[in-house]
Protein backbone atom coordinates (compact mmCIF):
# COMPACT_ATOMS: atom_id res chain seq x y z
CA UNK A 1 0.00 0.00 0.00
CA UNK A 2 1.26 3.53 -0.84
CA UNK A 3 2.72 5.23 2.26
CA UNK A 4 2.01 8.84 3.21
CA UNK A 5 5.54 9.93 2.28
CA UNK A 6 5.32 8.22 -1.06
CA UNK A 7 1.95 9.84 -1.71
CA UNK A 8 3.35 13.26 -0.84
CA UNK A 9 6.40 12.68 -3.04
CA UNK A 10 4.19 11.59 -5.92
CA UNK A 11 1.98 14.65 -5.50
CA UNK A 12 5.00 17.01 -5.46
CA UNK A 13 6.45 15.31 -8.53
CA UNK A 14 3.10 15.58 -10.29
CA UNK A 15 2.87 19.29 -9.47
CA UNK A 16 6.42 19.95 -10.67
CA UNK A 17 5.88 18.02 -13.89
CA UNK A 18 2.61 19.86 -14.54
CA UNK A 19 4.30 23.22 -14.03
CA UNK A 20 7.23 22.30 -16.26
CA UNK A 21 5.27 20.66 -19.05
CA UNK A 22 2.51 23.25 -19.27
CA UNK A 23 4.14 26.55 -18.34
CA UNK A 24 7.65 26.08 -19.72
CA UNK A 25 6.52 26.48 -23.36
CA UNK A 26 5.07 29.83 -22.34
CA UNK A 27 8.36 31.01 -20.88
CA UNK A 28 10.22 30.09 -24.02
CA UNK A 29 10.13 32.43 -26.94
CA UNK A 30 9.44 31.05 -30.36
CA UNK A 31 13.17 30.79 -30.94
CA UNK A 32 14.50 27.51 -29.57
CA UNK A 33 17.39 27.42 -31.99
CA UNK A 34 20.41 29.48 -31.02
CA UNK A 35 21.23 30.37 -34.59
CA UNK A 36 23.91 32.93 -35.42
CA UNK A 37 22.08 34.54 -38.36
CA UNK A 38 25.10 33.71 -40.52
CA UNK A 39 23.40 34.18 -43.86
CA UNK A 40 26.53 33.10 -45.70
CA UNK A 41 25.66 29.54 -44.65
CA UNK A 42 22.49 29.84 -46.71
CA UNK A 43 23.87 31.32 -49.92
CA UNK A 44 25.72 29.51 -52.65
CA UNK A 45 27.80 32.47 -53.76
CA UNK A 46 30.30 34.85 -52.18
CA UNK A 47 27.81 37.65 -51.53
CA UNK A 48 28.00 39.88 -48.50
CA UNK A 49 27.22 38.05 -45.27
CA UNK A 50 24.76 40.71 -44.26
CA UNK A 51 23.65 44.21 -45.14
CA UNK A 52 26.03 47.09 -45.70
CA UNK A 53 25.71 49.75 -42.97
CA UNK A 54 23.98 52.88 -44.18
CA UNK A 55 23.07 55.10 -41.20
CA UNK A 56 22.97 55.35 -37.43
CA UNK A 57 19.51 55.06 -35.88
CA UNK A 58 17.74 56.93 -33.09
CA UNK A 59 14.62 54.92 -32.23
CA UNK A 60 11.79 56.19 -30.01
CA UNK A 61 8.86 54.06 -28.81
CA UNK A 62 5.91 56.31 -27.97
CA UNK A 63 3.67 54.29 -25.67
CA UNK A 64 0.00 54.68 -26.56
CA UNK A 65 0.52 56.52 -29.87
CA UNK A 66 -2.70 56.38 -31.89
CA UNK A 67 -2.30 56.99 -35.61
CA UNK A 68 -4.80 59.83 -35.57
CA UNK A 69 -2.60 61.74 -33.11
CA UNK A 70 -0.21 61.93 -36.04
CA UNK A 71 -2.39 62.61 -39.06
CA UNK A 72 -6.07 62.49 -39.96
CA UNK A 73 -6.75 59.31 -41.89
CA UNK A 74 -10.05 58.55 -43.58
CA UNK A 75 -9.91 54.80 -42.92
CA UNK A 76 -9.77 55.26 -39.14
CA UNK A 77 -12.83 56.16 -37.08
CA UNK A 78 -11.68 59.41 -35.53
CA UNK A 79 -13.31 60.96 -32.47
CA UNK A 80 -14.01 64.70 -33.06
CA UNK A 81 -13.31 65.28 -29.36
CA UNK A 82 -9.67 64.50 -30.12
CA UNK A 83 -9.30 66.97 -33.00
CA UNK A 84 -6.81 69.06 -31.04
CA UNK A 85 -4.84 65.98 -29.97
CA UNK A 86 -2.26 66.25 -32.72
CA UNK A 87 1.50 66.31 -33.05
CA UNK A 88 1.24 69.84 -34.45
CA UNK A 89 4.94 70.65 -34.67
CA UNK A 90 5.50 67.32 -36.41
CA UNK A 91 2.72 68.12 -38.90
CA UNK A 92 4.27 71.48 -39.69
CA UNK A 93 7.67 69.89 -40.37
CA UNK A 94 6.10 67.01 -42.34
CA UNK A 95 4.17 69.20 -44.76
CA UNK A 96 7.06 71.65 -45.12
CA UNK A 97 9.63 69.02 -46.21
CA UNK A 98 7.78 65.75 -46.95
CA UNK A 99 10.81 64.31 -48.79
CA UNK A 100 12.50 63.92 -45.39
CA UNK A 101 9.70 61.77 -43.97
CA UNK A 102 8.18 58.36 -44.49
CA UNK A 103 4.96 57.53 -42.62
CA UNK A 104 3.46 54.07 -42.24
CA UNK A 105 0.17 52.99 -40.73
CA UNK A 106 1.26 50.08 -38.53
CA UNK A 107 -0.76 47.17 -37.20
CA UNK A 108 -0.33 46.22 -33.56
CA UNK A 109 -1.02 42.49 -33.27
CA UNK A 110 -3.27 41.18 -30.51
CA UNK A 111 -3.20 41.46 -27.60
CA UNK A 112 -2.27 45.15 -27.65
CA UNK A 113 -0.17 44.98 -24.49
CA UNK A 114 3.11 46.87 -24.15
CA UNK A 115 4.97 43.87 -22.74
CA UNK A 116 4.15 41.88 -25.89
CA UNK A 117 4.44 44.64 -28.48
CA UNK A 118 7.81 46.14 -27.52
CA UNK A 119 9.97 43.02 -28.12
CA UNK A 120 8.52 42.48 -31.60
CA UNK A 121 10.34 45.62 -32.80
CA UNK A 122 13.64 43.99 -31.83
CA UNK A 123 13.08 40.31 -32.69
CA UNK A 124 10.77 40.42 -35.72
CA UNK A 125 8.62 37.74 -34.14
CA UNK A 126 5.22 37.50 -32.44
CA UNK A 127 5.81 37.07 -28.69
CA UNK A 128 3.95 34.42 -26.77
CA UNK A 129 1.86 35.30 -23.72
CA UNK A 130 4.52 33.75 -21.51
CA UNK A 131 6.82 36.60 -22.54
CA UNK A 132 5.04 38.64 -19.86
CA UNK A 133 7.32 36.90 -17.36
CA UNK A 134 10.39 38.09 -19.24
CA UNK A 135 9.14 41.66 -19.21
CA UNK A 136 8.93 41.67 -15.43
CA UNK A 137 12.42 40.32 -14.97
CA UNK A 138 11.54 36.67 -14.37
CA UNK A 139 13.59 35.58 -17.38
CA UNK A 140 15.74 37.29 -20.00
CA UNK A 141 14.69 36.80 -23.60
CA UNK A 142 16.75 34.05 -25.22
CA UNK A 143 15.65 35.09 -28.66
CA UNK A 144 17.98 36.58 -31.22
CA UNK A 145 17.42 40.32 -31.54
CA UNK A 146 18.68 43.61 -32.92
CA UNK A 147 20.33 44.50 -29.56
CA UNK A 148 22.09 41.11 -29.54
CA UNK A 149 23.39 41.60 -33.07
CA UNK A 150 24.56 45.12 -32.22
CA UNK A 151 26.47 43.66 -29.28
CA UNK A 152 28.02 40.88 -31.37
CA UNK A 153 29.14 43.41 -34.01
CA UNK A 154 30.75 45.62 -31.33
CA UNK A 155 28.42 48.50 -32.10
CA UNK A 156 27.47 51.05 -29.46
CA UNK A 157 23.84 51.02 -28.34
CA UNK A 158 22.15 52.97 -25.56
CA UNK A 159 18.68 53.01 -24.07
CA UNK A 160 16.52 54.98 -21.65
CA UNK A 161 12.87 54.79 -20.66
CA UNK A 162 10.43 52.09 -19.64
CA UNK A 163 12.64 49.24 -18.33
CA UNK A 164 10.76 46.58 -20.33
CA UNK A 165 13.19 46.69 -23.25
CA UNK A 166 16.20 46.49 -20.93
CA UNK A 167 14.68 43.56 -19.04
CA UNK A 168 14.10 41.65 -22.25
CA UNK A 169 17.70 42.17 -23.40
CA UNK A 170 19.73 42.91 -20.26
CA UNK A 171 23.13 41.99 -21.70
CA UNK A 172 23.03 44.06 -24.83
CA UNK A 173 21.83 47.60 -24.05
CA UNK A 174 23.77 50.15 -22.05
CA UNK A 175 21.06 51.88 -20.12
CA UNK A 176 20.13 54.53 -17.62
CA UNK A 177 16.74 53.01 -17.00
CA UNK A 178 15.83 53.82 -13.40
CA UNK A 179 12.35 54.75 -14.54
CA UNK A 180 9.22 53.75 -12.64
CA UNK A 181 6.79 52.28 -15.15
CA UNK A 182 3.84 51.67 -12.80
CA UNK A 183 3.14 55.12 -11.34
CA UNK A 184 0.56 56.21 -13.88
CA UNK A 185 0.08 59.53 -12.14
CA UNK A 186 3.68 60.62 -12.73
CA UNK A 187 3.53 63.22 -15.51
CA UNK A 188 7.31 63.81 -15.21
CA UNK A 189 8.21 60.20 -16.10
CA UNK A 190 9.73 61.13 -19.48
CA UNK A 191 11.88 64.03 -18.31
CA UNK A 192 14.96 61.95 -17.35
CA UNK A 193 14.59 60.10 -20.67
CA UNK A 194 14.67 63.40 -22.56
CA UNK A 195 17.80 64.43 -20.65
CA UNK A 196 19.64 61.16 -21.27
CA UNK A 197 18.78 60.94 -24.97
CA UNK A 198 19.64 64.59 -25.53
CA UNK A 199 23.02 63.99 -23.89
CA UNK A 200 23.73 61.01 -26.17
CA UNK A 201 22.66 62.95 -29.26
CA UNK A 202 25.14 65.72 -28.38
CA UNK A 203 27.94 63.21 -27.74
CA UNK A 204 27.09 61.59 -31.09
CA UNK A 205 28.97 58.42 -30.23
CA UNK A 206 26.38 55.75 -30.89
CA UNK A 207 25.21 53.35 -33.56
CA UNK A 208 21.80 52.74 -32.03
CA UNK A 209 20.04 54.98 -29.54
CA UNK A 210 16.65 53.94 -28.16
CA UNK A 211 14.05 55.53 -25.90
CA UNK A 212 10.65 54.47 -24.60
CA UNK A 213 8.32 57.32 -23.63
CA UNK A 214 5.57 56.55 -21.10
CA UNK A 215 3.80 59.79 -20.26
CA UNK A 216 1.15 59.61 -23.01
CA UNK A 217 0.12 56.08 -22.03
CA UNK A 218 0.19 56.93 -18.32
CA UNK A 219 -2.05 59.95 -18.68
CA UNK A 220 -4.55 57.91 -20.68
CA UNK A 221 -4.74 55.28 -17.95
CA UNK A 222 -4.70 57.84 -15.16
CA UNK A 223 -7.56 59.99 -16.45
CA UNK A 224 -9.51 57.20 -18.23
CA UNK A 225 -10.43 59.86 -20.76
CA UNK A 226 -8.33 60.64 -23.83
CA UNK A 227 -9.97 64.03 -24.32
CA UNK A 228 -8.52 65.17 -20.99
CA UNK A 229 -6.17 68.10 -20.59
CA UNK A 230 -3.50 65.76 -19.17
CA UNK A 231 -3.45 63.65 -22.35
CA UNK A 232 -3.38 66.81 -24.48
CA UNK A 233 -0.31 68.05 -22.59
CA UNK A 234 1.36 64.63 -22.93
CA UNK A 235 0.90 64.79 -26.72
CA UNK A 236 2.44 68.27 -26.77
CA UNK A 237 5.38 66.95 -24.76
CA UNK A 238 5.94 64.07 -27.21
CA UNK A 239 5.61 66.50 -30.13
CA UNK A 240 8.24 68.89 -28.73
CA UNK A 241 10.70 66.09 -28.00
CA UNK A 242 10.43 64.46 -31.43
CA UNK A 243 10.88 67.72 -33.31
CA UNK A 244 13.78 68.58 -31.00
CA UNK A 245 15.47 65.32 -32.01
CA UNK A 246 14.84 66.06 -35.69
CA UNK A 247 16.70 69.33 -35.30
CA UNK A 248 19.58 67.89 -33.27
CA UNK A 249 20.51 64.67 -35.08
CA UNK A 250 23.31 64.83 -37.64
CA UNK A 251 23.02 64.12 -41.36
CA UNK A 252 24.00 60.47 -40.91
CA UNK A 253 21.37 59.60 -38.29
CA UNK A 254 17.86 58.44 -39.10
CA UNK A 255 15.17 59.10 -36.51
CA UNK A 256 12.47 56.44 -36.32
CA UNK A 257 9.58 56.62 -33.91
CA UNK A 258 6.74 54.16 -33.46
CA UNK A 259 3.76 53.43 -31.27
CA UNK A 260 3.47 50.08 -29.51
CA UNK A 261 -0.34 50.30 -29.52
CA UNK A 262 -3.17 52.82 -29.55
CA UNK A 263 -5.89 53.41 -26.94
CA UNK A 264 -9.66 53.55 -26.76
CA UNK A 265 -11.43 56.71 -25.68
CA UNK A 266 -11.57 55.47 -22.09
CA UNK A 267 -7.77 55.32 -21.87
CA UNK A 268 -7.29 51.55 -21.98
CA UNK A 269 -5.84 49.06 -24.45
CA UNK A 270 -5.32 45.35 -24.92
CA UNK A 271 -8.16 44.62 -27.32
CA UNK A 272 -8.55 44.66 -31.07
CA UNK A 273 -10.48 47.83 -31.88
CA UNK A 274 -9.07 50.05 -34.67
CA UNK A 275 -8.24 52.68 -32.04
CA UNK A 276 -5.98 50.15 -30.30
CA UNK A 277 -4.44 48.38 -33.30
CA UNK A 278 -3.83 51.41 -35.54
CA UNK A 279 -0.55 53.01 -34.67
CA UNK A 280 2.36 54.45 -36.64
CA UNK A 281 5.94 53.97 -37.73
CA UNK A 282 7.61 57.20 -38.88
CA UNK A 283 11.10 57.82 -40.21
CA UNK A 284 12.92 61.15 -40.61
CA UNK A 285 16.22 61.60 -42.44
CA UNK A 286 17.67 64.98 -43.32
CA UNK A 287 19.18 63.82 -46.60
CA UNK A 288 15.92 62.28 -47.76
CA UNK A 289 14.87 58.85 -49.00
CA UNK A 290 15.57 57.02 -52.24
CA UNK A 291 11.87 56.39 -52.87
CA UNK A 292 11.41 60.07 -53.69
CA UNK A 293 14.26 60.15 -56.17
CA UNK A 294 14.01 57.07 -58.38
CA UNK A 295 12.22 57.18 -61.74
CA UNK A 296 10.89 53.62 -61.91
CA UNK A 297 7.14 53.75 -61.28
CA UNK A 298 7.02 49.99 -60.82
CA UNK A 299 8.97 50.33 -57.58
CA UNK A 300 5.96 52.05 -56.07
CA UNK A 301 4.37 48.59 -55.98
CA UNK A 302 6.88 47.48 -53.34
CA UNK A 303 6.65 50.68 -51.27
CA UNK A 304 4.24 50.57 -48.36
CA UNK A 305 3.93 54.02 -46.82
CA UNK A 306 0.64 55.92 -46.67
CA UNK A 307 1.62 57.58 -49.97
CA UNK A 308 1.34 54.25 -51.82
CA UNK A 309 -1.11 52.00 -49.98
CA UNK A 310 -3.95 51.86 -47.47
CA UNK A 311 -2.56 48.60 -46.13
CA UNK A 312 -0.88 48.46 -42.75
CA UNK A 313 2.68 47.29 -42.23
CA UNK A 314 3.48 44.94 -39.37
CA UNK A 315 5.48 46.16 -36.40
CA UNK A 316 7.85 43.23 -36.95
CA UNK A 317 8.81 44.73 -40.33
CA UNK A 318 10.93 47.21 -38.43
CA UNK A 319 13.36 44.47 -37.33
CA UNK A 320 14.90 43.57 -40.73
CA UNK A 321 14.69 47.25 -41.67
CA UNK A 322 16.84 48.22 -38.68
CA UNK A 323 19.25 45.42 -39.63
CA UNK A 324 19.40 46.72 -43.19
CA UNK A 325 20.03 50.30 -42.07
CA UNK A 326 22.76 49.50 -39.53
CA UNK A 327 24.45 46.63 -41.37
CA UNK A 328 23.53 43.78 -39.03
CA UNK A 329 22.62 40.14 -39.52
CA UNK A 330 18.85 39.86 -39.37
CA UNK A 331 17.73 38.23 -36.08
CA UNK A 332 17.15 34.54 -36.64
CA UNK A 333 13.45 34.38 -35.71
CA UNK A 334 12.50 37.44 -37.74
CA UNK A 335 9.39 37.05 -39.92
CA UNK A 336 9.19 40.67 -41.02
CA UNK A 337 9.96 42.17 -44.40
CA UNK A 338 12.24 45.09 -45.20
CA UNK A 339 10.44 48.43 -45.46
CA UNK A 340 11.95 49.43 -48.79
CA UNK A 341 10.62 52.97 -48.35
CA UNK A 342 13.34 53.62 -45.74
CA UNK A 343 16.43 53.33 -47.92
CA UNK A 344 18.29 56.57 -47.31
CA UNK A 345 19.69 58.67 -50.13
CA UNK A 346 23.12 57.35 -50.99
CA UNK A 347 25.29 55.59 -53.55
CA UNK A 348 24.21 52.03 -54.22
CA UNK A 349 26.44 49.67 -56.21
CA UNK A 350 27.96 52.56 -58.23
CA UNK A 351 29.66 50.24 -60.71
CA UNK A 352 26.40 50.12 -62.71
CA UNK A 353 26.50 52.35 -65.82
CA UNK A 354 23.50 52.50 -68.12
CA UNK A 355 23.49 54.44 -71.39
CA UNK A 356 20.54 56.55 -70.28
CA UNK A 357 18.89 57.98 -67.19
CA UNK A 358 18.15 54.52 -65.75
CA UNK A 359 21.64 54.17 -64.25
CA UNK A 360 20.46 55.57 -60.91
CA UNK A 361 17.40 53.30 -60.82
CA UNK A 362 19.33 50.19 -61.83
CA UNK A 363 21.87 50.63 -59.03
CA UNK A 364 19.16 51.11 -56.44
CA UNK A 365 17.16 48.16 -57.74
CA UNK A 366 20.19 45.89 -57.52
CA UNK A 367 20.60 46.89 -53.88
CA UNK A 368 16.93 46.23 -53.19
CA UNK A 369 17.15 42.85 -54.90
CA UNK A 370 20.24 41.85 -52.92
CA UNK A 371 18.93 42.92 -49.50
CA UNK A 372 15.43 41.53 -49.90
CA UNK A 373 16.90 38.21 -51.01
CA UNK A 374 19.06 37.99 -47.88
CA UNK A 375 16.00 38.64 -45.73
CA UNK A 376 13.99 36.05 -47.67
CA UNK A 377 16.65 33.41 -47.03
CA UNK A 378 16.60 34.17 -43.31
CA UNK A 379 12.79 34.14 -43.04
CA UNK A 380 12.56 30.84 -44.90
CA UNK A 381 15.38 29.34 -42.82
CA UNK A 382 13.57 30.28 -39.62
CA UNK A 383 10.25 28.90 -40.84
CA UNK A 384 11.82 25.56 -41.77
CA UNK A 385 13.51 25.16 -38.40
CA UNK A 386 10.46 26.35 -36.52
CA UNK A 387 8.33 23.78 -38.34
CA UNK A 388 10.88 21.03 -37.70
CA UNK A 389 11.05 21.89 -34.00
CA UNK A 390 7.35 22.53 -33.33
CA UNK A 391 5.42 20.62 -36.05
CA UNK A 392 2.59 23.13 -35.80
CA UNK A 393 1.74 23.40 -39.48
CA UNK A 394 -0.07 21.03 -41.77
CA UNK A 395 1.58 19.56 -44.84
CA UNK A 396 -0.57 21.83 -47.01
CA UNK A 397 0.45 24.97 -45.09
CA UNK A 398 4.12 24.07 -45.28
CA UNK A 399 3.83 23.31 -48.99
CA UNK A 400 2.20 26.68 -49.67
CA UNK A 401 5.04 28.54 -47.97
CA UNK A 402 7.61 26.36 -49.72
CA UNK A 403 6.03 27.19 -53.09
CA UNK A 404 6.18 30.93 -52.36
CA UNK A 405 9.85 30.61 -51.45
CA UNK A 406 10.63 28.67 -54.62
CA UNK A 407 8.93 31.34 -56.71
CA UNK A 408 10.86 34.10 -54.95
CA UNK A 409 14.12 32.21 -55.51
CA UNK A 410 13.35 31.65 -59.19
CA UNK A 411 12.68 35.35 -59.73
CA UNK A 412 15.83 36.32 -57.84
CA UNK A 413 17.94 33.95 -59.94
CA UNK A 414 16.37 35.29 -63.13
CA UNK A 415 17.28 38.84 -62.12
CA UNK A 416 20.76 37.75 -61.10
CA UNK A 417 21.24 36.12 -64.50
CA UNK A 418 20.32 39.44 -66.15
CA UNK A 419 22.94 41.20 -64.03
CA UNK A 420 25.56 38.62 -65.03
CA UNK A 421 24.64 39.27 -68.66
CA UNK A 422 24.74 43.08 -68.18
CA UNK A 423 21.01 43.43 -68.80
CA UNK A 424 20.27 45.45 -65.65
CA UNK A 425 19.53 48.54 -67.70
CA UNK A 426 16.74 46.86 -69.64
CA UNK A 427 13.05 47.15 -68.86
CA UNK A 428 12.66 43.42 -68.29
CA UNK A 429 15.15 43.67 -65.41
CA UNK A 430 13.05 46.34 -63.69
CA UNK A 431 9.95 44.15 -64.02
CA UNK A 432 11.72 41.07 -62.65
CA UNK A 433 13.13 42.90 -59.63
CA UNK A 434 9.69 44.22 -58.74
CA UNK A 435 8.15 40.75 -59.04
CA UNK A 436 10.91 39.16 -56.96
CA UNK A 437 10.49 41.63 -54.10
CA UNK A 438 6.69 41.37 -54.22
CA UNK A 439 7.04 37.60 -53.92
CA UNK A 440 9.36 38.00 -50.93
CA UNK A 441 6.75 40.22 -49.29
CA UNK A 442 4.07 37.58 -49.88
CA UNK A 443 6.29 34.95 -48.29
CA UNK A 444 6.87 37.06 -45.20
CA UNK A 445 3.16 37.85 -44.83
CA UNK A 446 2.20 34.19 -45.20
CA UNK A 447 4.68 33.05 -42.55
CA UNK A 448 3.59 35.83 -40.18
CA UNK A 449 -0.06 34.83 -40.55
CA UNK A 450 0.68 31.15 -39.96
CA UNK A 451 2.89 31.65 -36.93
CA UNK A 452 0.52 34.24 -35.46
CA UNK A 453 -2.30 31.71 -35.45
CA UNK A 454 -0.28 29.45 -33.15
CA UNK A 455 -0.22 31.99 -30.32
CA UNK A 456 -3.87 31.39 -29.29
CA UNK A 457 -2.72 27.92 -28.22
CA UNK A 458 -1.08 29.72 -25.29
CA UNK A 459 -4.52 30.45 -23.86
CA UNK A 460 -5.39 26.77 -23.99
CA UNK A 461 -2.12 25.95 -22.24
CA UNK A 462 -2.84 28.54 -19.55
CA UNK A 463 -6.25 27.05 -18.88
CA UNK A 464 -4.88 23.51 -18.83
CA UNK A 465 -2.16 24.54 -16.42
CA UNK A 466 -4.62 26.39 -14.21
CA UNK A 467 -7.00 23.41 -14.00
CA UNK A 468 -4.21 20.95 -13.25
CA UNK A 469 -2.67 23.15 -10.58
CA UNK A 470 -6.09 23.58 -8.97
CA UNK A 471 -6.44 19.81 -8.93
CA UNK A 472 -2.97 19.55 -7.37
CA UNK A 473 -4.00 22.05 -4.69
CA UNK A 474 -7.16 20.10 -3.93
CA UNK A 475 -5.13 16.90 -3.65
CA UNK A 476 -2.89 18.59 -1.05
CA UNK A 477 -5.88 19.69 0.98
CA UNK A 478 -7.38 16.20 0.90
CA UNK A 479 -4.00 14.69 1.77
CA UNK A 480 -3.55 16.96 4.78
CA UNK A 481 -7.03 16.14 6.01
CA UNK A 482 -6.30 12.43 5.63
CA UNK A 483 -2.99 12.62 7.49
CA UNK A 484 -4.44 14.58 10.37
CA UNK A 485 -7.36 12.22 10.69
CA UNK A 486 -4.98 9.24 10.81
CA UNK A 487 -2.66 11.11 13.27
CA UNK A 488 0.26 10.73 10.83
CA UNK A 489 1.74 14.19 11.62
CA UNK A 490 5.40 13.24 11.46
CA UNK A 491 5.13 12.58 7.74
CA UNK A 492 3.75 16.03 7.04
CA UNK A 493 6.36 18.36 8.50
CA UNK A 494 9.00 17.84 5.82
CA UNK A 495 6.51 18.45 2.98
CA UNK A 496 5.06 21.63 4.54
CA UNK A 497 7.92 23.48 6.29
Amino acid sequence: MLTSKAFIAATVAFAFFSFYALFYPLYMTQLKFHDTSDLNLLTQDNSTRWFEPKVKVAFVIVDGLRFDYLLNYENIDHDPALDNHKLKKFNKAYFKKPERFVVFRALADLPTMTVLRVPCFMTGNVPRLGSVLTAFGALPAEEDSVPRQLYLQNKKSYFSGDPILKEYFPKYLESDYKIGSFNIGDWTVDQPVHTYIDKKIKENNFDFLAAHLLRLDHMGHNTAHLASHQVFNAIKDVDRFLVHLMNKIDNNTMLIFAGDHGMVKGGSHGGGTPQETNTAIVAYYKQGFMKYQHNNRRLKKIMRSINETDDQVHQIDLTPTLSMLMGLPTPFSNMGQILNDLYPVGDYLPQVHCPNATTFDAAFEMQLLHDNHLNTLQVWNYFKKYHEGQSLFSHQEYSQVSYLFQQAEALYKAAQTMIDQSQQCEDVFHKTVTKAIKQSQKLSNQIHDLVSTTTPHDLVIFWQAFVILVLVGISYVLLVQYLYKTKDYEHVTWAFP
